[in-house]
């Protein structure tokens, strides 16, 4: 798959979650996917606020961002959006939503492989970069 079609359609695919889901009446899975939400999404803009003109959906060599979230994962927009995905799937859970949702992890984790390697050959000190930081959660992966 090439990595625009991959990035485009990683961007896509949480807007259509909703239509995936149904309503669910249960309290405390609610509270759960809304915590989910909220924390996604909130560390999403802090990455975007960090990333500032950095920012692109295609993969693009500029500069070494490594503060913010970005200087605990390298990936952290990516881990954001995941999060506040999986908040909507638990919202209306159903296995449709489910599957889109594995298939969104599956699409980020392509792009993070291409835009390591673009990264790799391009930015310099990203080698370096990525051999302290973790790829998508803090001190695990």
């Amino acid at each position: 798959m090439p990595a625009a079609l991959a990035a485009l359609s990683a961007t896509a695919l949480p807007f259509a979650l909703p239509v995936l889901t149904s309503p669910r009446d249960g309290l405390a899975t609610l509270v759960i996917a809304d915590v989910l939400l909220l924390a996604g999404l909130s560390w999403s803009v802090w990455s975007v606020r960090t990333l500032g003109r950095s920012l692109s959906v295609l993969a693009q060599a500029r500069v070494l961002v490594a503060n913010g979230p970005y200087r605990l994962v390298r990936h952290p927009l990516y881990l954001g959006e995941l999060v506040a995905a999986l908040g909507l799937v638990l919202h209306g859970f159903t296995m449709a939503a489910l599957l889109a949702w594995i298939v969104l992890v599956g699409l980020q984790a392509y792009r993070a492989r291409q835009e390591e390697a673009l990264l790799s050959s391009s930015v310099a000190g990203y080698s370096e970069y990525r051999g302290e930081t973790n790829l998508l959660i803090p001190g695990l992966i």
